[in-house]
């Protein structure tokens, strides 16, 4: 465990001469930004507070919001599958298999930081017009009720969610299952950049990440199970158990999410030992 300790923090520390890193993370910050203003502003012309973890709810469950957020996960990643000049001498110390297990829990942590960051960023911003009181602010039951009218840029559909969860309890499964999608996009770029090209496993993250949008965002006819977006997006779940509802239940999207997991680490941790560590050429 200290071996992958350490090349985790060996990875980490090249995020100072990282442009990339630094971009990403203000990418999520300013895509986290907009869809949280709205939200206060609809709030204030309610003239009501909100719960300070609203707005992370919120922004969790609009599509449009959703996927500019996590377009920082895939550029903070999209180094993958961190080959770089001292690769092969930090073989000569440990073993193929705890260099895939370390890098993996990089993924991991980077996706824990990107979410938390978001989400600290978020009760900053809400923070003067927020309460703590693990209650559902007035402005949030009348958007979910579809009292509210048309509020731009601000939706929320699921009564259900509200009914079942307090919003501390949205506000962290809502943390949890972006952490969950991050590290499986995360996971599955790794894997398929050290299969076939560094290029292509980004490619296929992000094409997979654009086809659940646009099966929630444009409401095409296809099955909803089949968006990755959706399940990690616990207000557009069938909250209630209403079997009529063709979407995902809770637990069905737990279940999806660490069998996806599990998949990617062994078939990472079995490719790892006919992983090829050249460093490629920067002169081309």
């Amino acid at each position: 465990m200290s071996e992958m300790s350490k090349l985790v923090r060996l990875q980490a520390r090249g995020w100072r001469s990282n442009p990339l890193v630094g971009l990403a993370f203000l990418l999520g910050l300013n895509f986290m930004l907009t869809p949280t203003l709205n939200y206060i502003r609809y709030a204030k012309s309610l003239g009501q507070p909100i719960h300070i973890l609203e707005p992370l709810t919120v922004a969790g469950s609009m599509g449009s919001s959703f996927m500019l957020i996590f377009l920082g996960v895939l550029l903070l990643l999209s180094d993958a599958p961190f080959v770089n000049d001292f690769s092969q001498s930090v073989l000569l110390r440990t073993s193929r298999m705890k260099w895939a297990a370390a890098y993996l829990l990089y993924i991991a942590l980077c996706c824990f930081a990107y979410c938390l960051l978001l989400l600290v960023f978020s009760l900053l911003v809400a923070m003067p017009n927020a309460y703590a009181d693990d209650v559902w602010s007035y402005p949030m039951m009348q958007l979910a009720a579809g009292r509210a009218g048309f509020v731009e840029g601000v939706s929320f559909f699921s009564v259900s969610f509200l009914q079942k969860f307090t919003p501390v309890q949205g506000g962290l499964i809502t943390l949890a299952f972006q952490i969950s999608y991050g590290f499986v996009l995360g996971a599955a770029m790794f894997f398929f950049n050290m299969v076939f090209h560094r290029v292509v496993g980004t490619v296929l993250a992000l094409c997979a990440h654009v086809a659940g949008v646009i099966i929630y965002v444009e409401g095409i006819e296809v099955n909803p199970y089949l968006s990755l977006m959706i399940h990690a997006m616990p207000s557009a779940h069938n909250i209630s158990g209403n079997p009529s509802l063709n979407v995902p239940t809770l637990r069905e999207s737990m279940l999806l999410w660490a069998a996806l997991a599990l998949v990617l680490v062994l078939c990472t941790l079995l490719r790892c030992k006919r992983f090829d560590f050249m460093v490629p050429d920067r002169s081309m």
